[in-house]
């Protein structure tokens, strides 16, 4: 038997092992892309869903910021037509001042 006889069932196993791995990659690499990508969206949404609450959030404060410079603006102009109302800008001055300061 020669040296080649001995060595040729090992090297053909080897490629033959080679080749079930190659398959086997290509059979898994789908499926492990797939599961990166929804890892991924998943994080984007977590992300997302903090900035909407965040938006929510400013959004009220816009709100509130706005439903106070409407009642100070409507005591003036009350107070504008009749000269009283001074209490009512006092008020209104008071809440526009917590706003912005806090």
């Amino acid at each position: 038997m020669t040296v080649w006889e001995i060595i040729s069932p090992y090297l053909s196993a080897i490629v033959l092992i080679g080749g079930v791995v190659a398959v086997i990659a290509k059979w898994i690499a789908p499926a492990l892309k797939l599961a990166d990508n929804v890892k991924r969206l998943g994080e984007r949404v977590e992300r997302l869903e903090e900035h909407d609450k965040n938006d929510k959030e400013t959004f009220k404060e816009i709100d509130r910021f706005q439903k106070a410079q409407v009642k100070a603006t409507l005591s003036m102009v009350n107070h504008m037509i009749d000269g009283n109302g001074i209490e009512a800008l006092r008020r209104s001055r008071d809440e526009l001042q917590d706003l912005i300061l806090h």
